[in-house]
């Protein structure tokens, strides 16, 4: 892990008063009040893009625009098949955030997003798709067989505490 010091250090730039965030061990991103700036830092086009696109989903260092993240989400998973853009976009659809809610495009997306790329994300907000019939219709027993198949395969904490749910209920 680097630590903000060792950032500083290769980052002069930075001044004291910008916030550091390290999204991955692939990208930092520095931000101010109203300035956002993406730093190469041993990373690629699509996690440029994956990063600014989360900048503008969550408010990071310039105003929220939920559209704008939408696009770039869609541009990105378009473009360089990122499968966390997939994954954000499918989540963007079930919400409605930047774009018109369809919760059915939604489950495609994960469905897919899960099919070709292996995404655990995708696996379980899929296996929470069949739990509520979102996008499709309600089957708990299905759910219940991707939650597991997410926890044994993947070992993803979300789905186990959703099969201890689906266990006390």
């Amino acid at each position: 892990i680097i630590k903000q010091n060792e950032i500083r250090k290769l980052y002069p730039w930075l001044i004291q008063e910008d916030i550091i965030i390290l999204i991955n061990e692939t990208s930092v991103i520095s931000c101010r009040n109203t300035y956002t700036k993406i730093v190469k830092f041993i990373t690629n086009e699509k996690m440029r893009l994956f990063n600014l696109a989360w900048c503008y989903d969550y408010g990071i260092g310039m105003e929220k625009d939920n559209k704008k993240a939408f696009e770039l989400y869609k541009i990105n998973w378009e473009e360089n098949k990122h499968s966390d853009s997939l994954h954000n976009l499918a989540w963007c659809y079930q919400n409605g955030s930047g774009a018109k809610k369809d919760e059915q495009k939604a489950f495609e997306l994960f469905t897919l997003n899960w099919e070709e790329n292996k995404d655990s994300e995708s696996l379980h907000n899929l296996a929470w798709c069949y739990q509520n019939g979102t996008g499709c219709i309600k089957d708990e027993k299905k759910a219940f067989e991707l939650f597991t198949l997410n926890w044994e395969e993947n070992k993803d904490s979300d789905s186990l505490y959703s099969l201890a749910w689906c266990y006390r209920n």
